[in-house]
């Protein structure tokens, strides 16, 4: 099957095997923030997605109800921007959109839509997370996280597997509370 939209533009120039390396500028955007997709994936979505169980995405082995499921439903906020990464990246695993939308930073010049996130959870499937390196600076209100994320490209029953390598700057929004949240990635590899 053909895909469209933004997965057509997510994997032209992708290999499929081992580590990805980005080079078409215009194909960097996309992958952002685990796949944040462009603003051309406009098809009508109306699943019911099943309540998930087992152990949570986020690579800490813990329980998803003990773990990230406690940021997902609004019990806790994320108190660093490496937990809130953690929690980003289980929200794409879920196919939480209404916590990716609401973690995402005004400022983020990509502000995704339910919709072109329900997109993408269709045709990517989030692997595994490691967090590289992270940091908070001495005002505590920017952070860093450096993640290498494997996902896979769904094409009917194929996968294809690629990680890439992104650097993720989160900041305080004081419109909400103060709670961290996702600015904006650079795909370093």
């Amino acid at each position: 099957p053909r895909l469209s939209g933004f997965l057509a533009q997510f994997t032209r120039g992708l290999a499929p095997v081992g580590r990805v390396i980005v080079r078409d500028k215009r194909i960097q955007g996309h992958a952002k923030g685990f796949g944040a997709p462009s603003s051309s994936s406009k098809n009508n979505i109306s699943a019911k997605k099943k309540p998930f169980k087992g152990t949570c995405p986020c690579g800490s082995s813990r329980d998803y109800t003990d773990c990230c499921a406690t940021y997902h439903t609004g019990q806790l906020a994320p108190e660093t921007p490496e937990k809130l990464m953690r929690a980003r990246f289980s929200a794409f695993a879920v196919g939480n959109s209404k916590f990716l939308i609401s973690t995402t930073h005004p400022r983020n010049p990509e502000q995704p839509t339910k919709e072109e996130l329900e997109n993408h959870f269709k045709g990517v499937r989030c692997v595994k997370l490691e967090i590289l390196s992270h940091s908070i600076a001495s005002n505590d209100r920017k952070g860093h996280v450096r993640f290498c994320a494997t996902q896979e490209l769904v094409r009917g029953s194929r996968r294809e597997r690629f990680e890439f390598t992104e650097d993720s700057t989160f900041e305080r929004d004081p419109d909400s509370g103060n709670e961290w949240k996702y600015v904006e990635g650079k795909i370093i590899s």
